[in-house]
């Protein structure tokens, strides 16, 4: 019998054929051709090792690791065979094997650069960066032209946090080999993440034009258009290289944050649930698609995509946030509380801003509890103020006034914000609107043709923006947010204009020691409130509301009870403002009216598991489920409002009230019934039913509340008047008198100035 190299002609020639169709990519040639050299000469080790690496090749390590192992009972000091042993052992997820292999290979061949190289990858995966650094060098003092061991020592360094001696080896790789790709990448990456973005954009752009096919660079300059604020351009980018890299993560996570970011959130579901299928235990991709769910109107699935990436990694602050906001949007907000409360302890995150606003929708916390949380917090957020402008402090001046905001779009403030931007006196103010999240649509369109200036400032920092609206000189600036989603808390705590209010999108103080005044009006905060608020109060005459409805909305449609015989009670509000106390009051309401019917409408009513859990807490309140239906959201404005056709009389939530929702019931001909209670966010229906003319419709307590809606779902011919009259009724109204409010917020505008000029005399 023939080993080593003295073999027989046929078997030479057999793994001639062998090799060749190994270079050819032809596997199942190569094996075969590989089997006949071992028939001709048994025991082959040269055969055994092509039969080790087409299994290997063909993801079959199991059987590649028993052609080995019989090669090696021949060779057992061959370093071909012990690399590819190392090789084997690595795929199989064995690197204490691997690493065994791999020093067994460098004994054998002190001087391979591959050997080394490969110790080197596995000492890494198992966390021994300065071992792995050691066999990179040994890699390069065999051979210093090595562009792998410079790559991969990079990577190592970079490991460590040694910046600049990874950019320096990964430099002296691009020198060596310019047409490799891997380190121009890699660069790349690195310099972005440290922010060094004109040497990453140069640098990574030209590597685009060298090779513009490869993937690994057009997912680096994604990254770089990004930091350009050229989102679309990024997501083109991230799109290109996850098409390409089917298996990398890094490339598909980027492509769903970037088409969530342009918002694309439903479009980007299906990328998230990809990342997942390549990482099913990542815990960022897990909060990202929870959040994305959640808005998309998932709560259910959100929840437990949350609660999966809080075991994970149970030491993010982001996903256990993300747990309360899922259970917010539920509406049980007050496990949400129980959960932010803990995270405020341990945690000074930017994040924790939503637990002031999940404490507004906490039916258990009273008016006191929750302005003592707000000044708390607004107490951790002591900055250095940006210097004032140097504009002069003349009373008699134009005013220039800057409304910050990211809900400058199709959102429940532009229907109050837009006739305040369209009639503002031009020649007495100068508005500015600064809009804090990149979604625009057509009603950004319409606010800005009314402004004077508009930027779109979701990309600067809270100190860039603060310093632009000081460079801009306004006057007053008119926070729109509050702690709702897209504000700048840390901006305005930069106090980067001389007068700052808070109005309209937020239902309580902001706990700011640098808000000067909240906009608001005597029915949401009667006399008295003015402990409740740390800001100074300036009640307009009527309401803080002034509502402008959608043009096109659809005619008033007859009572659905004429037909039915059976009256229907309806919400379209948020799910987070259906708290436990607002389903035993409406519970209440369809207890003590028999036969009637309750049609919920929301976002998350698509979802199974929140429709059950919200029967399931209707049903602890003596209510089956037969008398509650459901209704998904409709994003066409004008096919939501239609659905007012199937309501008789729409109840408020408590004790967050509806503010747009209320207006848009009642525009669509379909009476409120609102229970006033101790807060600002539990009177905002006080205050828009007395300015719509109707404070009949207002309940001091639960008992009034239930009487008011049994005695109106009684009376249909009341029912049937109102039906007919409450739009004609609006129109005359305060609610919707946009000269007389426009005129009013002005006055109160130049009077917060006067105040601030007179305050200015020495």
């Amino acid at each position: 019998m023939k080993t080593g190299h003295a073999r027989s002609l046929p078997a030479r020639r057999a793994l001639r054929r062998a090799e060749h169709c190994m270079f050819q990519g032809d596997l199942l040639g190569a094996h075969f051709a590989f089997e006949e050299s071992l028939i001709v000469d048994p025991g082959n080790a040269d055969a055994l090792l092509g039969l080790a690496g087409c299994a290997l090749r063909r993801n079959e390590p199991d059987a590649a690791l028993v052609h080995v192992a019989q090669a090696l009972e021949r060779r057992p000091a061959d370093a071909a065979l012990l690399h590819l042993l190392g090789r084997i052992h690595k795929a199989r997820g064995d690197l204490a094997a691997a690493e065994a292999a791999y020093r067994q290979a460098l004994e054998a061949a002190p001087l391979s650069t591959e050997n080394a190289i490969s110790l080197g990858i596995v000492l890494r995966a198992k966390g021994d960066l300065h071992g792995a650094i050691a066999c990179y060098r040994r890699a390069l003092a065999a051979n210093p032209r090595s562009t792998e061991a410079l790559v991969n020592m990079g990577n190592a360094l970079c490991d460590l946090g040694e910046q600049e001696s990874a950019i320096d080896a990964y430099r002296s790789a691009i020198r060596i080999a310019p047409e490799a790709p891997e380190a121009h990448v890699n660069l790349g990456r690195l310099l972005v993440a440290a922010g060094r973005f004109d040497e990453a954009r140069a640098l990574l752009g030209a590597a685009r034009r060298r090779f513009p096919a490869d993937p690994g660079v057009a997912r680096e300059l994604g990254t770089v258009s990004e930091a350009d604020g050229e989102l679309a351009q990024a997501a083109a980018l991230y799109q290109e290289a996850a098409h390409a890299l089917t298996g990398d993560l890094r490339a598909h996570h980027l492509y769903a944050e970037s088409v969530r970011r342009l918002g694309g959130f439903g479009e980007s579901i299906p990328i998230y649930r990809r990342c997942l299928e390549l990482a099913p235990e990542a815990a960022d991709v897990m909060n990202n698609l929870s959040v994305v769910l959640r808005v998309e109107g998932a709560p259910g699935e959100a929840l437990q995509l949350a609660r999966r990436a809080a075991q994970s990694n149970p030491g993010l602050v982001e996903v256990r946030a993300s747990v309360a906001d899922a259970l917010t949007a539920l509406g049980r907000a007050d496990e949400a509380d129980a959960i932010y409360a803990d995270l405020v302890e341990r945690s000074t995150s930017p994040l924790l801003t939503n637990f002031l606003l999940t404490s507004t929708y906490v039916d258990t916390l009273g008016p006191e509890a929750l302005v003592e949380r707000h000044r708390r917090f607004g107490a951790r957020c002591v900055v250095a103020p940006v210097q004032p402008h140097l504009d002069v402090l003349r009373s008699d001046r134009p005013l220039r006034v800057g409304y910050l905001s990211g809900d400058l779009r199709l959102h429940s403030v532009s229907f109050f914000l837009e006739p305040v931007l369209e009639r503002h006196d031009a020649g007495a103010f100068e508005v500015s609107c600064y809009h804090t999240q990149p979604e625009q649509d057509d009603v950004s369109a319409r606010l800005r043709r009314n402004v004077r200036h508009w930027e779109q400032v979701e990309r600067l920092s809270d100190e860039a923006l603060a310093e632009r609206i000081r460079v801009d000189g306004i006057d007053i600036l008119v926070d729109l947010a509050g702690h709702t989603a897209g504000n700048r808390i840390m901006t305005l705590a930069r106090k980067p204009a001389p007068i700052q209010v808070l109005w309209l999108g937020y239902p309580t103080t902001s706990g700011l020691p640098t808000m000067d005044y909240r906009i608001t009006d005597w029915r949401v905060d009667p006399p008295g409130a003015e402990h409740l608020s740390t800001e100074r109060l300036v009640r307009l005459a009527d309401s803080y509301y002034c509502y402008r409805p959608l043009a096109d909305a659809p005619p008033v449609a007859p009572s659905p009870a004429g037909a039915s015989g059976a009256v229907t009670f309806g919400s379209f509000n948020n799910l987070a403002k259906v708290s436990p106390a607002c389903v035993a009051l409406w519970s209440q309401v369809l207890a003590a009216v028999p036969g009637s019917r309750l049609l919920l409408k929301a976002r998350g009513l698509t979802d199974a598991s929140c429709c059950a859990d919200l029967l399931n807490r209707f049903a602890s309140h003596g209510i089956a489920a037969e008398r509650v239906r459901f209704e998904g959201w409709t994003r066409a404005r004008g096919s939501h409002l239609a659905h007012y056709a199937e309501v008789d009389i729409a109840l408020d939530t408590y004790p967050y009230n509806g503010g747009t929702t209320t207006c848009e019931a009642l525009w669509m001909g379909v009476p409120v019934i609102t229970l006033a209670g101790a807060t600002h966010a539990s009177r905002m229906g006080a205050s828009l039913l007395h300015a719509a003319g109707m404070p009949e419709a207002i309940a001091r307590d639960t008992a009034s509340f239930v009487q008011k809606a049994a005695q109106l779902a009684q009376d249909r011919p009341r029912l049937t008047r109102l039906r007919a009259g409450i739009r004609a009724q609006l129109l005359g109204s305060a609610l919707m008198d946009e000269a007389r409010f426009v005129h009013g917020l002005e006055a109160a505008y130049r009077e917060m100035w006067q105040r601030s000029c007179a305050q200015a005399q020495p």
